[in-house]
């Protein structure tokens, strides 16, 4: 028959607590996220559109995350995302870029949607960012949002 030495016994451990461990690493992911319990409980759950996100606590990184998981949504469906990734953005030096690429993708899909106003006041947003902070900006991204503000409020002229 099978001998049970102390050797088997401490292999049985290993992998109890082996097994144990991914079970609860399993358990997490099912839950949300690993990370989220790395982090106790510094995320919350939002809900935008009628959709639950588990959204981190500290704002900024609130607003990146929204921002990301609005790329992957058609226009309509991004609207309310951005609007509300814009809407706590902080605008400061290191934030910036972020801001700006926000209410730029925002107006985007505003003009997109045929919300021409919209479109202009969000690239309105986004120039007056790129001007406060104009050392910290390259030229590409000011003349980028300058052309889709021309060609929103050009489109807004002619309805």
């Amino acid at each position: 028959m099978f001998k049970r030495t102390p050797k088997h016994i401490g292999q049985v451990i290993i992998a109890l607590v082996s097994f144990g461990l991914i079970v609860a690493g399993l358990y997490s992911i099912a839950r949300g996220s690993l990370s989220e319990c790395v982090q106790n409980g510094l995320q919350e759950d939002v809900e935008i559109n009628h959709e639950k996100f588990v959204v981190p606590y500290e704002v900024d990184r609130r607003a990146r995350y929204i921002w990301n998981k609005s790329l992957g949504y058609p226009t309509k469906g991004a609207i309310p995302l951005l609007e509300y990734a814009a809407g706590i953005v902080s605008l400061d030096a290191q934030n910036m870029p972020l801001y700006v690429q926000i209410h730029k993708d925002l107006g985007l899909r505003y003009y997109r949607n045929g919300d021409c106003q919209q479109a202009v006041n969000s690239y309105q947003f986004a120039l007056k960012a790129l001007d406060q902070y104009k050392p910290a900006v390259d030229d590409h991204s000011y003349g980028e949002v300058s052309s889709l503000l021309t060609r929103a409020q050009e489109r807004l002229s002619t309805h």
